[in-house]
């Protein structure tokens, strides 16, 4: 062998290196790089090696054992003793089997993610742990995950909070729970769209549940799967009490996400979540506090815009219903169908009020203003403790001068205030919205800034001046189209909108 020969095999393998030709083009076939120019071998036996060690120095690979197959282990994973292994194995993240002679680059793959799908995780600053746990198939009902800055490994439980009556005892008790917790409102949203609720919770089965996560998934062949928190509902604070208690739960969530091929997690909190979480769309929320005397309460709303609204209900001897029967939900439902055509958008399905009336009860109910006989304005509100919550709303646009929906919010706050409320949550709206947004000030509310938090952060397609141009387009077929649509096919345009979007939010980006 030459000079220049030899000098190439001691910089593939340093001064205790083989110098053979063999084991040289052996090793040239194999090689690969990591970061700062350091060779990696793919033969276990030079695991300890300085040239890795360099590399290593400072950070904590998890690694996880599958007592099912440990022999066998991941190219990429381990055997039975914790060595790095290089046996055949069928990669199910891959189009095929990876053969000996096609072998992956450790950084390439650790930057696509492949290693942490493939049970190796690697923790820029926890210690060195390994994690034992059964096979999948025997732990169907749980998820186990390393959290990045504990040695601890949590692990999660999926509950069915319609049918563990743990789950309405936590949030009955929860200081941050709301309507939308409720198994009535989770069971609403399963018989009308089918979305299965399920609470992903630390606590072990039997033991009184002390946190948790509710979500549903939303499946559809048209807009994907995914999993939010919660479709349809304004917000859902994740029920937890404690910061590491909440990053176990978010990181079994992200690990859910790419088993299942998910395209992203949603969870809507009024408050911030930690890192890990990507901002997503943003909303301005509306509160009115109730504390005060009805007097001070009335003294705080706009003089000319909402107080002399009321005043003018009161004087046109509007009559105000309020309940849960079917004329109430009827007639809600006929202004609703023209309240959604005059925005070009079709309305939910009646079942989804009826529904939300059956499974909430006396929480739930139905306000409506009328002249004369004749509906003009009615409003949807749930109750859940010491907060009343405006969910939909609807008026015939030609008495909007008698001022019948300022007249059943007032109403509305002043049987809050007298069974206890501290809120009136008047829900979200878009930050471009200036009517309603303006509407709800009025009203003496709070507003404060509402933001959905996903995983993986949403991906565009479309470039800016395309996807303006596709929304310009939809918007404007939408105003010529829904306008002059008959009310079946209006409802029946919401009955399959709504099951494949799961939020209003989505079909809003749509039209």
């Amino acid at each position: 062998m030459d000079k220049q020969h030899e000098r190439g095999c001691r910089r593939h393998y340093g001064p205790w290196g083989r110098s053979d030709d063999a084991v040289h083009e052996r090793h040239v076939r194999r090689r690969h790089y990591l970061p700062g120019g350091d060779h990696v071998r793919h033969d276990h036996q030079q695991f300890r090696r300085p040239h890795r060690e360099r590399w290593l120095h400072g950070q904590s690979v998890g690694i996880v054992v599958h007592e099912s197959n440990a022999d066998v282990g991941h190219r990429w994973g381990c055997g039975r003793r914790g060595h790095w292994s290089r046996h055949r194995y069928d990669d199910p993240y891959m189009d095929g089997p990876i053969r000996e002679h096609e072998p992956r680059s450790f950084w390439r793959e650790f930057q696509g993610g492949g290693l942490l799908m493939a049970d190796l995780s690697v923790d820029m600053s926890g210690p060195l742990s390994v994690e034992s746990h059964r096979p999948t198939a025997e732990r169907s009902d749980r998820t186990t995950s390393a959290e990045h800055n504990s040695e601890a490994v949590t692990t999660t439980y999926k509950i069915d909070p319609c049918r563990d009556p743990r789950w309405a005892e936590l949030v009955e008790r929860h200081p941050h729970a709301s309507v939308f917790h409720t198994p009535g409102w989770l069971e609403a949203l399963r018989r009308t769209y089918g979305f299965d609720p399920v609470v992903y919770t630390t606590t072990r089965p039997g033991a009184c549940l002390t946190n948790g996560v509710v979500l549903c998934c939303v499946s559809s062949r048209i807009t994907g799967r995914r999993l939010v928190s919660l479709p349809f509902s304004d917000h859902c604070e994740p029920l937890v009490d404690r910061p590491e208690e909440l990053e176990s739960l978010l990181a079994s969530l992200k690990l859910e996400g790419r088993k299942r091929g998910l395209r992203y997690i949603e969870i809507r909190p009024r408050t911030v979540l930690p890192a890990g979480m990507e901002p997503g769309p943003v909303f301005f929320l509306h509160s009115i506090d109730l504390t005060p005397s009805l007097e001070e309460i009335f003294r705080r709303f706009h003089k000319d815009c909402t107080r002399r609204k009321i005043r003018r209900a009161e004087r046109e001897g509007l009559t105000h219903e309020e309940g849960q029967s079917e004329a109430l939900l009827d007639k809600f439902y006929q202004l609703l169908l023209r309240t959604r055509r005059r925005h070009q958008l079709p309305p939910h399905p009646r079942a989804w009020f009826r529904n939300l009336v059956d499974c909430l009860g006396e929480r739930a109910k139905i306000r409506v203003a009328s002249k004369d006989g004749r509906p003009i304005a009615s409003i949807v509100t749930h109750s859940f403790r010491n907060a009343l919550v405006y969910k939909y709303g609807c008026s015939d646009e030609r008495y909007h001068n008698l001022g019948g929906m300022h007249l059943l919010f007032w109403k509305a706050i002043q049987e809050g205030k007298a069974d206890g409320a501290r809120e009136f949550d008047l829900g979200r709206s878009d930050v471009d919205n200036l009517g309603l947004n303006t509407f709800k000030d009025r009203w003496g509310a709070v507003r404060s800034r509402l933001t959905y938090w996903r995983h993986p952060p949403k991906r565009i397609s479309l470039g800016l001046a395309d996807s303006l141009l596709v929304r310009a387009w939809t918007a404007k077929a939408a105003k010529r189209i829904l306008p002059r649509t008959p009310d079946r096919f209006l409802i029946a345009a919401g009955k399959l909108f709504y099951k494949h979007v799961g939020c209003f939010l989505i079909f809003q980006l749509l039209f």
